[in-house]
């Protein structure tokens, strides 16, 4: 296996910025999230951001919503979706 690419950006969480460092293919899937969603990526992590626990780490729970958004319904969209 390669050398894996993580990149930081910068998110809004409701009024709040803040910047994510993930890989690039999971930045890849989020954008394609949102484009089958017609939501934008600031819109997907403030709904992420309102299912995380006191204590749980955002971008651990962002990686969790794009794999199980990919793993349901074949990627089609789903009604928990952000």
């Amino acid at each position: 296996m390669g050398s894996v690419t993580r990149v930081r950006r910068n998110v809004r969480i409701n009024d709040r910025r803040t910047s994510v460092m993930m890989e690039l293919e999971l930045w890849d899937a989020l954008f394609e999230i949102c484009e089958r969603s017609g939501v934008s990526v600031h819109e997907v992590c403030s709904g992420v951001q309102s299912g995380v626990d006191n204590g749980e780490n955002f971008t651990s729970a962002l990686r969790v919503y794009i794999i199980n958004y990919f793993r349901s319904n074949d990627g089609e969209p789903s009604r928990d979706a952000a």
